[in-house]
């Protein structure tokens, strides 16, 4: 912007004085207009594990020559940074090498989650077929004629017309003894067999606290 000089203020015309020679106009640069632009904002460095056992590396090839200074300001790193680095290799841990992300962190997968997912299926297949064989024998129960039906260990089943239920035969002091198990079809013949179980587990501790 050019702004034009003042001049003295010179006499009347006609006082026939000789007038005094203007300046030339100076020119003033204009001010500068504020910019919305903003500066940059430093960034926090991220370092990854290859780069960070990379530097390590070289660091400890150049120790004994007095080279990790030059190292440090050729990446513009602190030596902490580097103490810090050394210290998690040492301590075996790599994984804290890599910046950890922010937010909840994933758990790990277990091992042996597969190897339990696959148990799960095996026993549902199992409890499947359980249910299968019980039906049948449950039908083979009600075509079966009047009597007494072995499974064994003790465990029978006496049927008497519609009815039928479980007996467990044992033997105490030397005498024949029965303890009822349930009816079917309430009990069947896996509950039977718990019951049969626990019945003469219960007598065998009977029996030896007897003795001692």
């Amino acid at each position: 912007m050019v702004m034009p000089s003042q001049s003295p203020l010179s006499p009347d015309a006609g006082s026939g004085a000789v007038l005094a020679p203007t300046s030339p106009p100076r020119v003033v640069n204009a001010p500068l207009a504020p910019t919305a632009e903003l500066t940059s904002i430093p960034k926090r460095r991220n370092f990854t594990a290859k780069y960070k056992l990379r530097i390590l590396d070289e660091t400890d090839q150049v120790a004994d020559t007095g080279g990790v200074s030059a190292i440090l300001r050729r990446e513009g790193l602190y030596s902490s940074a580097l103490t810090d680095w050394r210290r998690a290799r040492a301590a075996g841990t790599l994984g804290a090498l890599q910046p950890m992300r922010r937010g909840p962190q994933k758990a790990p997968a277990n091992p042996l989650q597969a190897e339990l997912a696959k148990a799960n299926r095996e026993v549902t297949a199992l409890r499947r077929r359980l249910d299968q064989a019980e039906a049948i024998i449950a039908i083979q129960i009600k075509n079966a004629s009047d009597g007494k039906i072995e499974d064994g260990g003790g465990l029978r089943l006496v049927k008497k017309s519609e009815s039928a239920k479980w007996v467990f035969r044992y033997s105490h002091l030397g005498r024949r003894r029965e303890m009822g198990l349930g009816n079917m079809p309430t009990t069947n013949l896996a509950k039977a067999r718990q019951n049969r179980d626990k019945w003469e587990g219960e007598r065998q501790d009977k029996t030896e606290s007897v003795r001692r």
